[in-house]
């Protein structure tokens, strides 16, 4: 007679494995709400950071808006799609730096060359206006 063993009566080397989880401590999940709380208090910082730093429609920064003097090398007549697209050239500027912030995901050689063609030159000064390429 041939005996079935149960698998809750099997001898313990023959019982599967059995994985136990224990559940985090108390001070585990109150650093992973902490954690959890300030990353959503510094995206809405970003947020509202990004939101004060907005740009006019004109491609003036509101924060440049008013401030400092307006190139008067700049031509009365400027060429046809970029006449509402400026930037408000500040301390510190150059043409690279300025293309690596105003076209991050374009080639930056390109948007220089751009630049200079619209500009006249590489020489720029604070206060100057640039005009920005379109699109």
């Amino acid at each position: 007679m041939a005996a079935t063993m149960n698998a809750l009566h099997a001898p313990r080397d023959l019982q599967p494995y059995v994985t136990v989880t224990a559940r985090p401590s108390d001070a585990v999940v109150a650093r992973r709400r902490l954690v959890a709380i300030s990353m959503l208090v510094a995206l809405a910082f970003a947020v509202v950071l990004l939101l004060a730093i907005e740009v006019r429609p004109g491609g003036i920064p509101a924060s440049a808006a008013g401030s400092g003097p307006a190139s008067a090398s700049q031509p009365a007549v400027l060429p046809a799609g970029v006449a509402d697209r400026f930037y408000i050239v500040e301390q510190g500027d150059s043409l690279w730096s300025i293309a690596r912030a105003l076209a991050p995901f374009r080639d930056v050689r390109t948007y220089v060359d751009e630049l200079e063609a619209l500009n006249g030159g590489t020489s720029i000064q604070p206060g100057q206006r640039l005009v920005l390429p379109g699109g």
